[in-house]
């Protein structure tokens, strides 16, 4: 069981990453993503943050939603396959979210 935490069991989220953070697993690694409003641009922008399972952050960008679906990021939802600093996927209700980096957008801190 131990030698799963880490990759498919999340291991305990660090002190100094947001309390919503989500964990989605991995065979050879899980990571953490955390997702943001990005108040700075528009609705459908989102600042996500990659970290590895120590908590290191791996990518900080701002994500833009693909297509008119409404996300609420108030609901609950999770992060799914595949995801990273290019793109993540986004399941809520039933429904798979699709946000997509935005080149030369810088993140505001």
């Amino acid at each position: 069981m131990n030698k799963l935490i880490g990759r498919f069991y999340p291991p305990d989220l660090p002190e100094h990453m947001p309390a919503n953070s989500k964990w989605l697993p991995g065979a050879g690694s899980g990571v953490w993503f955390h997702l943001s409003s990005n108040e700075n641009m528009a609705k459908s922008t989102y600042r996500i943050r990659r970290y590895n399972p120590a908590g290191e952050l791996e990518c900080d960008r701002n994500f833009v939603l693909e297509g008119t679906i409404r996300f609420d990021p108030d609901q609950p939802y999770e992060f799914s396959y595949i995801s990273h600093c290019q793109q993540c996927h986004i399941i809520q209700k039933g429904e798979e979210f699709t946000f997509n980096y935005i080149f030369n957008e810088a993140v505001a801190s």
